[in-house]
């Protein structure tokens, strides 16, 4: 809803989507739009591939064809799964790049193998590409790759970097903000380690 509304009607009125889905959604008193309870993160992250698709659909009915372009339609939806699934893969790529930092090459492709098939992500990719879960797995990843590389230097540009991929994260599912935890507990071990040896 919030792309489609970004890209076809230029707002953030969510209430021709809503009608359309048949939804009935509380009236913020201060826009007078309907409420929308999800995060935009995944919407941003889908943004390209709906553009790429609106456009291409545009050019197909400039040539004659007759292509819905109201957002709803097929090439929309698949955009949107096409672009979740790229983003699962992404999510892949960055944890078998973390994972070679501490294990042969070999033992990283078969972990992260196993990461996809024995976890809900392979079904996710199946069934459910249209769910937020694979981006969020990506902003994860992201998140935590960038963690991994900018732990030990402290440089303000690293944690600028490492807090954009955190607020993204957090933009996808809200939910994701426990993985801040990691970076803490990062923080706090040197300290935890002097205290037990004292």
């Amino acid at each position: 809803s919030y792309v489609r509304s970004m890209v076809i009607d230029g707002d953030l009125n969510l209430t021709n989507e809503y009608d359309y889905f048949h939804f009935r959604m509380p009236v913020d008193p201060d826009t007078g739009y309907p409420i929308n309870t999800y995060s935009i993160g995944f919407s941003l992250l889908a943004l390209p591939f709906f553009i790429i698709t609106h456009g291409g659909i545009l050019l197909l009915n400039t040539l004659g064809f007759q292509v819905d372009d109201q957002g709803f339609s097929t090439p929309y939806q698949l955009s949107f799964c096409l672009g979740s699934m790229v983003y699962g893969w992404l999510g892949l790529i960055l944890c078998h790049r973390f994972v070679r930092k501490f294990f042969p090459e070999r033992t990283a492709f078969l972990s992260v193998t196993l990461l996809f098939l024995a976890s809900n992500l392979f079904y996710y990719v199946i069934r459910e590409p249209v769910m937020s879960h694979l981006a969020s797995f990506f902003t994860v990843s992201l998140f935590i790759y960038f963690w991994h590389l900018t732990a030990r230097d402290g440089k303000r540009r690293d944690a600028l970097i490492m807090g954009c991929a955190a607020g993204f994260m957090i933009l996808v599912r809200q939910q994701d903000a426990a993985f801040l935890v990691i970076p803490v507990l990062n923080a706090l071990y040197p300290y935890a380690v002097k205290e037990k040896s004292r």
